[in-house]
């Protein structure tokens, strides 16, 4: 995950690009594994190297470098989701751990440079990863799709902590079906705060793009003839999602060919 707030960069977590069980062959070595993998009830596996805690902040004045931090997460983990909240606190929720899904958060507080302080926040309400999250309101954040454990599949649904009553609800399922590894962020429209949503994985990469208005609580999806958002260019996961000078743009992620198949990862950005 990465945040920047309180005027300091950092990216915490994610796994190491260091694998086990590899052995020399001819054309170089050869991985009967990675280190550390998820499996899912239906026996998949989500692999990657060995997870990890720490932190690394940016250093804009002297080294203009990453700089391994003074903190790390509790908890080691990849393919978690972020979101910074008004009080300027970082909330980190859920992802894949050693060897599990989970459904554990924490928040990280930036206290004066590069001293911070860490604790644990709220349980999600079901162990998730890949999934995406964003500010609904200023006491409200969303949390949207991601890999659920519960249902052993991609999660269709938006869910919702009041940081006034402490508490979790089930909001409006997405209408246009499960996903993960969707990008979303809160935007304003037309001094609106709304949550925008793009892209997304369900067994085949997403164009659609949507966005949820907490005043009347609903989704509204664009295939091509809205006019607060378009459908992105081609099939798109994992991308980031920034708002600059009141427009949204798209940077990175895997690219797909207009059927959902063939990805590669791109360097390319898009505008919504």
């Amino acid at each position: 995950m990465s945040a920047f707030t309180n005027g300091i960069a950092f990216i915490c977590g994610g796994a190491r690009t260091v694998y086990a069980g590899c052995t020399a062959k001819s054309t170089g070595n050869f991985c009967t594994r990675n280190a550390e993998c998820v499996t899912t009830a239906g026996g998949s596996s989500w692999c990657t190297g060995p997870k990890i805690p720490t932190c690394f902040v940016y250093d804009r004045y002297l080294t203009r470098n990453w700089i391994k931090s003074t903190f790390n997460l509790i908890t080691a983990r990849a393919y978690a989701a972020s979101v910074v909240l008004p009080d300027g606190r970082v909330w980190v929720l859920g992802g894949a751990g050693s060897s599990n899904v989970l459904q554990s958060t924490e928040f990280i507080e930036i206290l004066d440079n590069d001293i911070s302080k860490i604790t644990a926040g709220p349980d999600l309400q079901e162990p998730l990863m890949g999934h995406c999250v964003a500010l609904a309101s200023t006491s409200e954040v969303m949390v949207i799709g991601g890999y659920s454990t519960i249902i052993n599949d991609y999660s269709p649904t938006a869910r919702m902590y009041d940081f006034n009553t402490n508490q979790w609800s089930t909001n409006n399922r997405m209408i246009t079906g499960s996903r993960m590894d969707s990008s979303c962020r809160s935007v304003n429209i037309e001094g609106i705060q709304k949550v925008l949503m793009v892209g997304g994985w369900n067994n085949l990469a997403l164009t659609d793009t949507a966005v949820y208005s907490r005043s009347d609580g609903k989704w509204m999806f664009y295939n091509g003839t809205g006019t607060l958002a378009t459908p992105l260019p081609l099939p798109l996961r994992s991308s980031a999602l920034i708002e600059r000078n009141q427009s949204s743009i798209v940077l990175g992620g895997v690219s797909c060919n207009s059927d959902g198949h063939s990805c590669k990862q791109t360097d390319k950005s898009n505008k919504t």
